[in-house]
């Protein structure tokens, strides 16, 4: 039974919510006024009413079903499930399908059956590719946007769900369903928005990028880094680019002379010479890549997740940004792990003077005029001095995109962020480097 036609939302999207916890890190609101299809309990996690749910957990149902009722205004679909008593016994008027389960044919074995008006349904080993994408193909949705599908035994994307984790297994075979689906004839086009998930399947996109198509793109970023032939900088820079690439982002990683090598400086410590070489690396970048802007990250950075805040519509023009870091011992002090500048006429300017005030300081350094342990040449200072110059917008990136972990003596820089939610992490590799050896 299904009271809808076919191809009754043709050449509209939807946006499938599942249950995932990948959900917590995505900002739903923006889909208010989209048709939205919600997967069992994920109605919980979505901060509106949906437009459908489907449901076909025979076992979840009784806990479910009251709370559907309450919701006239969304469409519930729902399978039958394996014994047949999913959708029953439902005192609700907003059951627009009620799908039969063949149980003894597979999707992955016999095809995706996606027609409804010749049921039954196929198993899928799954909700979502047994009921939710046959319902997307036959309503004739032109997209259809996965969002929660993480696929992964890791929880739920909300507080109190009706069954235990001990309940949320994922069976291999649903791959094979998802393969099969995405091979099929369909008139539907079918991507995954969701971060980390276990489906290869179909395209992977952004959440905003669907949303927002004319904001920034993430290939207008350059993510630059340099690192020195010594210790294990080498590995650090690797591990630091493959982890900016896998996040969908250009990264190129460079070697520097180790300016220190070789040479008698008597006390001079060598990490602020080769840290005082970002000024020059940094605008020698903006010069390489014309056309991009600038991002650049320390070697020993891991980029944890996908930078949403990059391509975010609402991201403020800015010529320069920064984390800027308060603690017990600091306040609004600029670090340098995490930089950006943008391709604009301030950016250059101020690269230039970062550059100019860097020469002559190293050079007073030299000559005995500071001393240890040389504040007055370490490249965020010079940086925080030179901004203080020159008239520019500044955005302060959040701590999360530029995150210092512990130092070796266990303290703290930057107390509150969320675990979840980092998206660099910076491991001062000179802090770890300089404690081995002390």
């Amino acid at each position: 039974m299904i009271t809808i036609n076919q191809n009754q939302y043709a050449g509209k999207r939807c946006f499938v919510i599942a249950s995932g916890p990948s959900l917590k890190s995505v900002d739903l609101t923006p889909l208010k006024d989209e048709i939205t299809i919600c997967v069992n309990e994920s109605y919980k996690a979505v901060p509106f009413t949906p437009t459908f749910i489907c449901i076909g957990d025979r076992q979840l149902w009784p806990f479910v079903k009251d709370a559907y009722s309450s919701m006239p205004n969304t469409g519930i679909v729902a399978g039958t499930g394996t014994n047949g008593t999913c959708g029953q016994d439902y005192k609700g008027k907003n059951l627009i399908a009620l799908l039969t389960l063949d149980k003894m044919k597979t999707i992955a074995e016999h095809g995706f059956n996606w027609n409804l008006t010749r049921l039954p349904i196929r198993k899928g080993f799954n909700v979502i590719p047994e009921i939710v994408l046959p319902f997307v193909c036959y309503a004739g949705f032109a997209e259809c946007y996965l969002l929660g599908c993480d696929h992964k035994e890791n929880g739920y994307a909300f507080d109190d769900p009706s069954r235990s984790l001990e309940h949320q297994k994922i069976d291999e075979k649903v791959f094979a369903a998802y393969s099969v689906i995405g091979m099929a004839r369909k008139p539907t086009k079918i991507f995954n928005a969701t971060e980390g998930s276990a489906i290869q399947t179909f395209k992977r996109v952004h959440l905003n990028r669907v949303l927002y198509p004319n904001s920034a793109k993430l290939e207008d970023y350059q993510f630059v880094g340099y690192y020195t032939n010594n210790q294990n900088y080498p590995e650090l820079a690797s591990r630091m680019k493959n982890s900016v690439i896998t996040q969908g982002a250009n990264c190129e990683i460079f070697e520097r002379q180790d300016l220190a090598k070789g040479k008698n400086y008597a006390k001079i410590i060598p990490w602020v010479l080769n840290c005082s070489q970002c000024a020059e690396f940094c605008l020698t970048m903006f010069k390489k890549y014309p056309n991009k802007h600038i991002f650049y990250l320390d070697a020993d950075a891991v980029m944890e997740r996908m930078p949403e805040l990059l391509i975010s519509p609402t991201l403020p023009e800015f010529d320069f940004a920064a984390p800027y870091v308060t603690n017990k011992w600091v306040t609004d002090e600029l670090t340098s792990n995490s930089l950006i500048f943008r391709r604009t006429p301030t950016a250059l300017k101020i690269l230039v003077r970062w550059y100019d005030e860097t020469q002559i300081r190293i050079k007073k350094m030299l000559n005995g005029d500071y001393p240890a342990p040389y504040k007055e040449v370490w490249d965020q200072k010079i940086l925080q001095d030179v901004l203080n110059e020159i008239p520019h917008k500044v955005y302060k990136l959040p701590w999360e995109y530029a995150k210092i972990t512990v130092t070796p003596k266990g303290e703290e820089l930057m107390l509150g962020v969320d675990p979840n939610k980092i998206v660099i992490s910076q491991y001062q590799a000179s802090r770890q480097n300089k404690y081995r050896s002390s």
